[in-house]
This record gives C-alpha cells, sequence and structure tokens, in this order.
C-alpha cells in the first residue's frame, strides 16, 4: 500500500530517487551528450559501415530503424542500437552474450569511441559469425 514520503527511511528514498535519476538521463541522452535518437542513428551508421568493411552480407540496418537484423548462420538475431540486447528473431527470447564479444570489442574500442558503441559492434560481428562461436553457454540458449 502507499505510504507518505514522511514514513520511508531518507537514506534510502535518497539512494533510488539518485537511482532513478541516474536511469532516466542514461536513457535520454547517449554518449558523447548525444540524445538518443542521434546516439541511434550514429550507432547504425556505424553497423552499416563495419558490415561493408568486413563484408557481413547478413547485416541489415535502416536508416531508421532502431534495432538491427543479423542473420548468422544458426539463428536470426536482432540487436537493439541502444542498449546492445540481443533477441533471437523467430521467439523473441533474450540472448546472453556473456563475455563472447569480449575478445573483438577490446579490438574496436579506441579513444573516440564509447564502451557501449565498441560492444554494441563487436556483437554485430560475432553474431555475423555465428558458427564460430564455441562458447557453450551461448549454444544452449540457441537451443
Amino acid at each position: 500500500r502507499p505510504l507518505p514520503l514522511s514514513a520511508i527511511c531518507p537514506i534510502a528514498l535518497s539512494e533510488t530517487l539518485r537511482d532513478a535519476d541516474l536511469l532516466v538521463s542514461r536513457a535520454a541522452a547517449g554518449e558523447f551528450g548525444f540524445t538518443s535518437a542521434e546516439t541511434l542513428r550514429l550507432r547504425g551508421t556505424l553497423v552499416r559501415y563495419l558490415a561493408r568493411t568486413m563484408r557481413l552480407t547478413t547485416v541489415y540496418a535502416t536508416d531508421d530503424a532502431t534495432h538491427v537484423l543479423v542473420e548468422g548462420k544458426r539463428a536470426l538475431y536482432r540487436v537493439h542500437l541502444g542498449s546492445g540486447s540481443v533477441l533471437l528473431e523467430e521467439s523473441r527470447r533474450h540472448v546472453d552474450l556473456g563475455g563472447v564479444a569480449a575478445a573483438a570489442m577490446g579490438e574496436l574500442l579506441t579513444e573516440g569511441m564509447d564502451e557501449g558503441t565498441a560492444r554494441l559492434l563487436a556483437v554485430v560481428a560475432t553474431l555475423a559469425r555465428d558458427e564460430q562461436i564455441a562458447d557453450s553457454a551461448f549454444l544452449k540458449q540457441l537451443g
């Protein structure tokens, strides 16, 4: 049941409001001060360039997309350009990549690229070549 604010521990309330503010701030503005919409467009452009450069012909991103479709040999994936979360396209089940893309991310991370964008690009490149993934936890999620 609802409580008046005065009945809530001031420290717990302060910490909860701080966390909520942090969450809203991260959702409203992308990396390096870009808005969320600008971040999505920028990341979509980077994904298209990555796909072209690496000759990943099974990566699909439109100019106004919030997601990228990646057609691997094992599955079709939907990757969110903001959060980097991955869904199996057919079942819409979330896929936890754990450290699968971590090695590729290290190669992409530069001074001019934020960690979220580097991770997203590494995830897309890794999923486009999913037949090379030997991680048992990842394979188990595919069924």
